[in-house]
C-alpha cells in the first residue's frame, strides 16, 4: 500500500526590513495557515555575520526554548558561518573571521573566491597534529598532521599545491558503519576520482576548541561557544555545477592505500572543485552544555528512482512516497526484552529476506538516487548490495519548514543569486530527551527531533534510528579480531566495559531498568537516553570527551582509504575505527614548539 504525506506549511506574508549593508537585518514573519487559532509570532531570522552565542537567552536558555526559536538560532549560525572569510592585505584568509565588506552569498569577484568562515576552521587533523604545534591562524599545510605520514602526503601528480585547500576530506564513511554515494550517474575515473559518486566528509572546529585543546595536556570539558562542523561533499555533474544551486569550493581528497606500521602504503592527494551537500553545526552554549545540534542539506539530495526531487527547497514532500524509506525495505530491531534473556543483540534486517537490493548486483550502481553500502564484515546489517534512499525515516517538521521559508525569503532579498536559498534546515536538537522504556522506539510527536539525522551524513537504518549507544560486534578477518559497530541499543547490558578509566567517565551507563544513558548534565540524576546526533555524540561524552569525537580521537593516523569498493562491498579503514572504539586512557597531547 502506497503511503502519502501531506505538508501544510506557512505562507510568507510580509518582509519587514531589508537593507544593503552586509550585516543588515532582513526579517520575515510568516503567518501560519494550519488553523484559525492565533499563532505565536515566529522568531525573526536575520542576515548577519554575527554567530549567535546563546539560544533563548532572555527566557531560560535552551532548555526552555521552542523549536521555532531553535530553528532560528540554527539559521543564524548557518548564515554567519557561511559568510566569506576576511583576508589580510596579502589576501591570505583569516581563520574564523567574517569579511563584513562582502555580501552574504557572494559568488563573484574577490568575495566569491574567498573561503567561508567555517571552512577556515581547523580540520580535525590540524587540531591534534603529529608534528609541532601550529598557530591557529596559520593557513593549512597538512605537512605533518598525520601520525603515519610525518613528512606529509604527496600529490598524486605534479607539484604540491602552493596554497592547500581549506577543506580537507579525510573521511570516506559514516563513522565506519557504511559508505555513502550520490547516485548521479558519474562514471568511474572521472576527474581523477576513482569512485566519483562517493561522498566524502570533513570535520572541523573553531578557535575556541583549538586554543583549549592545545593549552591543556588532558582536555576533557570544552569551553562555552566551542563550535564543530561536519560537512559532506561530492563531485558535481556539469549540469549541477552550472545550476547555481550548490556552494562550490576547492577540496583536497585522497586516493590509494594508507600506510600502516608494517606497510608503506601509497596514498596521495588530488585537489578539485566539489559541491557541498550537507553541513552539521554543533555549538556548546552556557545553557546547553550538551551542545545544540543543527543539520542542513542541499535541496537535491533525496531523489526518487526517476531522478526527481522528493522534497522542495523548504522540506515539503512534493512527490508520492513509496511504502518504504529505502529499497530494499529495512527494519531495525533493538533487543525488546530485559537484559539477561535469550534475546539476541540488536540488528537491521531486510523486511523481505528475499527482496533484491537496489540494483541487480554489487557492481551495478544506482544512477539517480542517494544510496549506501553497509560495512561488509558486520553481520548485524544487510551488506550484500546497495540500498537506495527513497525518503527520510523521520520527516522534517512543519515548524522547521516554516523557518526555512523565512530564511530563504531573506536570502533572496539579500542576494537573489546566492546558492544558500537551496539549502534547508532538517531539524535541530536543543535539549536532551529520553525514552521511558528501552528497546521500544520513541513515538512522541517530536520523534523527528529525537531521531535527528541527515540523509547524507547519517543515512543507513542504524543512524536514522539511533538511540542509546553503538554496539560492538567481533570482526573476524584472518587474524584480525577488531570489534566492528553494526547497530545501536538502549540496553546497558549490550555494552562491554568502557575502556576509559572510571575517573574520566561522564555518564552512568546503567540504571535500575537496564537503560543505557548517553547524555548526562546538571544534577547527578539527570540522565537521558537521547537519540540522533546528540545521542551519538553522547558516546564521546561517556568516554570523557564532552560530546566531541575530535576530542576523543586525538591524533589522526592517516586519511581514510579509497577506493573502498570490493567484490564484497565496502572495505573500511580500521585504523580510525580502533582509535574510536578502543581509545587510550590518555590521548597524546599536541606537541609544542
Amino acid at each position: 500500500m502506497t503511503k502519502f504525506r501531506l505538508r501544510i506549511s506557512g505562507r510568507v506574508s510580509a518582509i519587514v526590513l531589508a537593507g544593503a549593508a552586509a550585516t543588515a537585518a532582513l526579517t520575515l514573519f510568516v503567518a501560519r495557515g494550519e488553523s484559525a487559532a492565533p499563532a505565536a509570532r515566529p522568531t525573526p531570522i536575520v542576515i548577519s555575520s554575527t554567530v549567535p552565542t546563546e539560544l533563548n537567552a532572555a527566557n531560560g536558555g535552551a532548555p526552555r526554548a521552542t523549536l521555532d526559536q531553535a530553528a532560528a538560532f540554527a539559521w543564524q549560525e548557518f548564515i554567519a558561518l557561511n559568510w566569506p572569510a576576511m583576508t589580510h592585505t596579502t589576501e591570505t584568509p583569516v581563520r574564523d573571521t567574517p569579511d563584513t565588506s562582502c555580501a552574504f552569498g557572494a559568488i563573484d569577484g574577490r568575495c566569491g573566491s574567498q573561503p567561508l568562515v567555517w571552512e577556515t576552521f581547523r580540520g580535525k587533523a590540524e587540531i591534534y597534529t603529529a608534528g609541532a604545534r601550529q598557530n591557529y591562524a596559520q593557513p593549512p599545510t597538512y605537512s605533518d598532521v598525520y601520525r603515519l605520514y610525518p613528512n606529509g602526503i604527496p600529490p598524486c601528480s605534479g607539484a604540491p599545491s602552493a596554497s592547500p585547500a581549506w577543506v580537507n576530506l579525510d573521511e570516506t564513511s559514516e563513522i565506519d558503519l557504511n559508505s555513502m554515494y550520490a547516485g548521479v550517474g558519474l562514471p568511474d575515473g572521472i576527474g581523477n576520482n576513482s569512485v566519483p559518486q562517493l561522498i566524502r566528509f570533513a570535520a572541523k572546529a573553531n578557535h575556541v576548541e583549538f586554543n583549549y585543546v592545545t593549552g591543556n595536556p588532558s582536555p576533557t570539558t570544552l569551553p562555552v561557544n566551542t563550535i564543530e562542523t561536519k560537512a559532506a561533499w561530492r563531485l558535481l555533474t556539469p549540469t549541477e555545477a552550472a545550476s547555481g544551486r550548490f556552494h562550490q569550493q576547492t577540496v583536497r581528497y585522497y586516493e590509494g592505500t594508507p600506510r600502516t606500521p608494517t606497510a608503506p602504503g601509497n596514498q596521495c592527494y588530488f585537489e578539485a572543485t566539489w559541491g557541498l551537500i550537507s553541513l552539521h553545526i554543533i555549538q556548546k552554549t552556557q545553557s546547553a552544555p550538551y551542545f545544540i545540534f543543527a543539520t542542513f542539506e542541499q535541496a537535491d539530495n533525496i531523489l526518487n528512482a526517476a531522478g526527481q526531487p522528493v522534497e522542495d527547497e523548504d522540506g515539503n514532500v512534493i512527490a508520492p512516497l513509496p511504502a518504504s524509506s529505502t529499497t530494499p525495505a529495512t527494519h531495525y530491531q533493538d533487543s525488546s526484552v530485559a537484559p539477561g534473556s535469550a534475546a539476541g543483540p540488536p540488528s537491521v534486517s531486510l523486511v523481505n529476506p528475499a527482496a533484491g537490493y537496489c540494483t541487480t548486483g554489487p557492481g551495478v550502481r544506482p544512477s539517480s538516487q542517494l544510496y549506501y553500502q553497509n560495512e561488509a564484515d558486520t553481520q548485524a546489517v544487510p551488506n550484500a548490495g546497495y540500498i537506495c534512499v527513497n525518503f527520510r525515516d523521520h520527516a522534517t517538521p512543519p515548524t522547521i519548514i516554516a523557518a526555512n521559508q523565512r530564511a530563504h525569503a531573506a536570502i533572496r532579498v539579500q542576494n537573489p543569486g546566492a546558492p544558500w536559498q537551496y539549502y534547508k534546515l532538517i531539524n535541530v536538537q536543543f535539549r536532551p530527551m529520553t525514552k521511558s522504556q528501552p528497546g521500544v522506539p520513541y513515538a512522541g510527536p517530536d520523534a523527528a527531533t529525537y531521531y535527528l539525522a541527515n540523509s547524507a551524513v547519517e543515512t543507513n537504518t542504524v543512524l536514522q534510528n539511533l538511540s542509546g549507544g553503538l554496539v560492538r560486534y567481533p570482526h573476524y578477518s584472518g587474524r584480525d579480531r577488531t570489534p566492528e559497530i553494526g547497530a545501536n541499543s538502549d540496553w546497558a547490558s549490550q555494552f562491554p566495559p568502557y575502556p576509559a578509566p572510571p575517573s574520566r567517565r561522564r555518564n552512568s551507563p546503567r540504571a535500575a531498568n537496564g537503560m543505557f544513558y548517553n547524555v548526562r548534565y546538571g544534577a547527578s540524576t539527570a540522565n537521558y537516553n537521547m537519540g540522533g546526533c546528540m545521542g551519538c555524540h553522547g558516546a564521546a561524552q561517556a568516554l570523557g570527551a564532552d560530546f566531541s569525537f575530535i576530542l576523543l580521537l586525538g591524533i589522526t593516523d592517516a586519511p581514510d582509504a579509497v577506493p573502498m569498493n570490493t567484490a564484497r562491498g565496502v572495505q573500511l579503514d580500521e585504523a580510525r575505527f580502533r582509535a574510536l572504539h578502543n581509545p587510550p586512557a590518555r590521548r597524546p597531547s599536541p606537541r609544542r614548539r
